[in-house]
């Protein structure tokens, strides 16, 4: 007998969901006994989607009864990444059997202003200079 499966549908966005982004990567992956174990790679549509990833899940049958130990859902892990981009990561994400579960990622761009890795901020364009004047 085949395991109960759910599926997994991401959408991917930048300005704070305005605008769908194409072209994305998208790793969805899972915690095993051996590590993290990549099972899709994706690159979004040009709605910024990917098709509904079937997972593997516990199965409804965990929730009859409850317990930490057995828990009705499984956990997935989805990375994405894109050129001019900060990759985002979602962890434990729940895949329920039967069910559907949409991943939204905002992805924030590079600004051009940014000074990734240093240790400390001089804003390139002073509000004010000399110290004087009205605000």
């Amino acid at each position: 007998m085949a395991n109960p499966q759910g599926f997994l549908n991401v959408n991917v966005t930048s300005g704070t969901g305005s605008y769908p982004m194409p072209g994305a990567d998208v790793i969805i992956s899972s915690e095993t006994a051996a590590g993290n174990t990549v099972l899709y790679r994706f690159k979004t549509d040009q709605s910024g989607q990917i098709p509904g990833a079937p997972l593997d899940t516990a199965g409804v049958s965990g929730s009859l009864s409850p317990s930490p130990d057995s828990p009705p859902y499984s956990l997935y892990t989805v990375t994405v990444s894109k050129e001019g981009y900060y990759p985002r990561v979602s962890l434990n994400i729940r895949i329920f059997e039967g069910v559907t579960t949409v991943q939204p990622i905002n992805m924030i761009p590079y600004t051009a202003t940014s000074d990734i890795g240093s240790d400390e901020f001089v804003p390139r364009n002073p509000p004010y200079e000399n110290g004087g004047g009205d605000l």
